[in-house]
């Protein structure tokens, strides 16, 4: 391994460390919400912004969001085929978590850093690029599929919140930094040519985005989990179909460029987004009086914070092998392992289940 790899490495998994050190001192209600909201909010919107500016607006302004699209559509569709491998049919609000939180996907949160970290700012800004399609089926899609499930099964016409749901997008400061970043970059703006102040006040909140987030990963990260088996499986199902679709796009799209192949690389492998975790917990509040949840909250929480230490294992594997995972054959090698120790778990499941029925 390149001693400069391993290096920054080392240093990722030192700020994930301190991180979960820090634990006990975020134990407070709300404590966490803080620092992620911080992170959403300041230091990630500030870093995206200084790495859209940069950006070569004549390339793939239509290609990387459709990519993530494609990436979301695609685990959706085997999110629902998976569902019935590892869950009872008894478990209709966990399955139902389980097919919302699958296809999501946050890069902010795992991949940034990484892409950042290895790859540079201008590969950053083409990871921010896709995840507006990326945004556009979480924000969006995924709250309005949730919505219909529910009116379907409650047997109304439900309206969906149209004027709510697009201030939510117009006001959200990662989308406010991608357009005003794209916005200026066409105009031919950028970090040489805005105000000196300006830029450095922002470039000061941009340098605290990669720790803080690693950190964080480390602060929610739980070594007791809510069937950790199961999840484990399925996110290790997940991962063997993400470096699937990679190599197929490698070999599709045939990138020219280093950026280009680690985004296609990266990116299957973002862990859940909160996003779809909070559209399950707004659904089950307009139904509170039911029976039961329509979303099993507890088995999407705990997917979701598995999700997080399982991405970031996943892609320091990726960028500390240097160039090994950009190859179509490589990523085939690992979707296979991924996909045949899930399958294994499917079939433990299912003799399990089997041999007490008898």
């Amino acid at each position: 391994m390149n001693p400069l790899i391993l290096e920054k490495v080392v240093s990722l998994l030192l700020l994930i460390g301190i991180g979960y050190l820090l634990k006990p001192k975020f134990s407070a209600p709300n404590s966490t919400a803080v620092l992620r909201t911080f992170i959403l909010s300041a230091a990630l919107p500030a870093t995206i912004f200084l790495s859209t500016i940069e950006i070569n607006t004549s390339l793939n302004l239509v290609l990387l969001p459709a990519f993530a699209l494609c990436v979301n559509f695609y685990l959706l569709i085997l999110g629902i085929l998976f569902t019935p491998l590892v869950l009872d049919r008894k478990n209709a609000a966990q399955a139902r978590a389980l097919i919302l939180m699958f296809p999501s996907l946050a890069p902010g949160l795992t991949v940034y850093p990484f892409i950042e970290q290895f790859v540079g700012r201008q590969g950053l800004a083409w990871a921010a690029l896709a995840d507006m399609g990326n945004k556009i089926f979480v924000l969006i899609g995924l709250y309005i599929l949730a919505y219909l499930w529910v009116a379907r099964s409650q047997q109304q016409n439900s309206k969906i919140q149209w004027v709510e749901l697009g201030k939510f997008l117009l006001t959200e400061p990662v989308n406010i930094a991608i357009v005003l970043g794209m916005v200026l970059a066409t105009l031919g703006l950028n970090a040489g040519t805005l105000p000196s102040v300006l830029v450095e006040t922002i470039q000061k909140i941009a340098l605290c985005s990669t720790p803080l987030i690693l950190m964080y990963v480390g602060i929610s990260l739980k070594l007791k989990l809510l069937e950790a088996s199961k999840i484990l499986a399925i996110l290790l199902g997940r991962a063997g179909v993400g470096f699937l679709l990679s190599s197929c796009a490698i070999v599709v799209l045939q990138p020219t460029s280093i950026e280009a192949t680690a985004l296609y690389v990266a990116l299957p492998q973002a862990s859940c987004s909160l996003w779809a975790l909070l559209h399950t917990t707004k659904i089950n509040e307009l139904y509170p009086a039911q029976a039961e949840q329509f979303f099993d909250l507890g088995f999407a929480t705990a997917m979701l914070a598995m999700s997080m230490p399982f991405s970031v294992i996943t892609l320091l594997f990726i960028f500390s092998a240097d160039q090994f995972f950009y190859a179509p054959a490589h990523l085939n090698l690992a979707g296979m392992f991924c996909l045949g120790v899930f399958l294994l778990f499917v079939a433990a499941r299912k003799f399990t289940v089997a041999l007490f029925a008898k």
